[in-house]
């Protein structure tokens, strides 16, 4: 079974370290492959935009 992708959606913080920490497991996105992607499971936010998060099926 493949490892779902990571969300990390930051707002007023540098994503940099997040993502270098998170990337050892699992591929790390700044954003969706559009509105309903699939492939992501999990989600590191602050501040994120409305709605977002309720558009994705397999969080």
């Amino acid at each position: 079974m493949e490892k779902g992708r990571i969300l990390l959606a930051l707002t007023g913080i540098h994503p940099g370290r997040w993502r270098e920490l998170l990337s050892a497991e699992r591929e790390v996105v700044l954003e969706p492959d559009g509105a309903s992607d699939p492939s992501i499971t999990y989600a590191v936010v602050w501040k994120q935009r409305p709605n977002l998060l309720s558009s994705l099926p397999n969080l």
